[in-house]
């Protein structure tokens, strides 16, 4: 009986020794949101807005990568009180997204967003996690920013600042 259970001892040694170990987070990509930003858009006074997002992980990010954005009214500058616009964005790189690359998706005009006030900007990328990723803890980012609309004559002119 201890003969058996040695020779059986040995076997699953072998066996479990000879399996190699293979991490679930090796060699995959990682996005975060680094910014979200203001860019002149081909239109003069007219602003697009963008989220970069960047590939942090060790392999390439392939298919289209998702962003969702959430703009919250911030009471006061302060507390955040209800969600007044949601935006989405989609962007496809050929050869996908590469280690160390970043990347900048579109959501909206600023055109689009609210006449005055105080708000944050909640995002999230790959937030069906299609992409398969390192981490997904560190997948949202927020923004905070001031609206205030300067109406012209004939035009309006949206003045926005990302702090």
């Amino acid at each position: 009986m201890l003969k058996k259970s040695i020779v059986v001892g040995i076997i699953c040694l072998l066996i479990l020794t000879s399996i190699p170990t293979v991490l679930s987070n090796e060699d995959k990509p990682d996005l975060i949101i680094e910014d979200i930003v203001k860019k002149p858009s081909d239109i003069p006074i007219l602003y697009w807005v963008y989220c970069t997002v960047r590939n942090i992980g060790d392999a390439k990010a392939e298919g289209f990568i998702d962003i969702e954005v959430d703009m919250i009214w911030m009471l006061f500058g302060k507390i955040p009180l209800v969600v007044v616009k949601s935006f989405s964005g989609s962007a496809y790189l050929e050869g996908g997204v590469q280690p160390g690359e970043a990347i900048d998706i579109f959501f909206a005009e600023i055109e689009s967003f609210p006449y005055f006030g105080t708000y944050k900007l909640s995002s999230v990328v790959n937030p069906d996690g299609e992409i398969p990723e390192k981490i997904y803890n560190n997948n949202w980012y927020d923004k905070n920013c001031f609206i205030y609309y300067l109406p012209l004559p004939f035009l309006g002119y949206t003045i926005i600042w990302l702090t």
